[in-house]
């Protein structure tokens, strides 16, 4: 009374993707992944202002200073501004004189 082990049945073969898209998407994973971070960044990048609201106050702080030769206390008219490192001004400040339009 010996049985047979029944056959072993022939292994199946690799599943396909499901259509043409996938597969391209499955050889290209960086290109996927950088196009992906695209479309999540350029709506929030847009909904920026081109400009900060505080920009035109340091443009013209410099601008006074450089009127004045105060490079050291620096202000925006008749009111001190020392809300940001005076560094900030002063690379305005050399790139304005570098430019040629002091």
């Amino acid at each position: 009374m010996s049985e047979e082990a029944p056959a072993a049945a022939p292994p199946e073969p690799p599943k396909q993707p499901r259509s043409r898209f996938l597969a391209w998407l499955a050889l290209r994973p960086f290109k996927v992944l950088a196009l992906l971070c695209l479309l999540l960044w350029v709506p929030g990048i847009l909904s920026l202002p081109a400009l900060d609201r505080d920009e035109s106050r340091f443009a013209e702080s410099s601008r006074q200073m450089i009127d004045t030769g105060n490079i050291i206390d620096i202000r925006f008219g008749q009111v001190p501004r020392y809300k940001k490192p005076v560094g900030i001004y002063w690379a305005q400040a050399a790139t304005t004189g570098l430019a040629g339009h002091v």
